[in-house]
């Protein structure tokens, strides 16, 4: 049959020649192997395009959290956390209330997500850390 062999299977079998083949070599003699290669395909310049400026003027519906999640989300308010006590009760009793659901806006995988990485402050006692509150709700 005529199937053409890889070129991985062809540089192989040079290879393992070469070496089969150490032991023929004098001393002070060196032996050059060619191996095949694929010619890598051109890529445009990433850089070169216009410039983007989405991180600065782009308003929070056209997020890629507002697409997925419905609605932006917003961090809470460090006001409406309170660092703790009453405040920060009331925020975990509303999101245990009106449910945590991963598509939710304000109660949902970005809320999670940032309670785990403990961007957000929710304390209730001073030693809370929010990455147990991110694992509870």
């Amino acid at each position: 049959s005529n199937q053409k062999v890889s070129l991985e299977l062809m540089n192989r079998k040079v290879f393992v020649t070469a070496v089969n083949n150490i032991a023929n070599l004098k001393p002070n003699q060196t032996a050059t192997i060619k191996l095949g290669s694929k010619k890598l395909p051109v890529y445009d310049d990433f850089d070169s395009g216009a410039e983007d400026f989405t991180i600065v003027n782009n308003p929070k519906d056209s997020f890629v959290s507002a697409k997925v999640f419905g609605t932006g989300y917003s961090r809470p308010d460090t006001e409406q956390l309170g660092y703790g006590g009453l405040k920060a009760l009331a925020f975990v009793n509303n999101a245990v209330n009106s449910g945590i659901g991963i598509v939710s806006a304000q109660y949902g995988f970005p809320l999670l997500y940032d309670l785990l990485v403990g961007t957000i402050s929710l304390k209730l006692h001073p030693s809370d850390r929010t990455h147990n509150w991110g694992r509870m709700l």
